[in-house]
């Protein structure tokens, strides 16, 4: 889905340059500005660049890596990259968030996607069960056909509705 409007802006977070997508935090740049101190660890960065609410959590994934060549540096340059994947209310949110830091320890960048969720009901309406056998339905195969990890949780992503990315619970 695509909204009407091409919604790419340029804007600041706590003074950094960064780039919201379609309403989405897709970039913080720690590099441009030599005036301000970056965040120290990835619990300074959510907490003072996205501003989260004590209803969101950041859980480390295994993607992260020491040693890793940064992609948007030049000439090769190595360093650390921390994924991290978000929760709300303990309910995974689609999309990650990757912290990129120098050999010293300076984190460069943020990129990913981040979009805030405020108030939002994580309570499924139908269990694990009712989901396989609607998806079974809808594509005409026994429950039983289906790979098993096709459902195993539930999930948050975001789907446009009156001109906006709205949270939806999926499976």
């Amino acid at each position: 889905y695509k909204l009407k409007a091409d919604s790419k802006k340029e804007v600041e977070r706590a003074g950094w340059p960064a780039v919201i997508y379609d309403e989405e935090l897709t970039m913080v740049d720690f590099e441009s500005r030599t005036d301000l101190t970056p965040p120290a660890n990835a619990e300074e960065f959510f907490s003072m660049i996205l501003g989260y609410g004590s209803d969101y959590e950041f859980r480390k994934s295994a993607a992260s890596r020491d040693d890793w060549v940064i992609p948007f540096k030049t000439h090769g340059q190595r360093g650390r990259m921390e994924v991290y994947n978000p929760y709300y209310k303990g309910v995974h949110v689609a999309g990650s968030c990757t912290l990129w830091y120098d050999k010293s320890g300076k984190m460069l960048r943020m990129e990913g996607s981040y979009q805030p969720i405020n108030d939002f009901n994580v309570t499924p309406a139908l269990t694990p069960n009712e989901a396989k056998e609607k998806m079974a339905m809808y594509l005409g195969v026994g429950v039983n056909d289906l790979d098993p990890q096709v459902i195993d949780d539930c999930y948050i992503t975001f789907f446009p509705k009156a001109g906006r990315w709205q949270p939806r619970l999926c499976y």
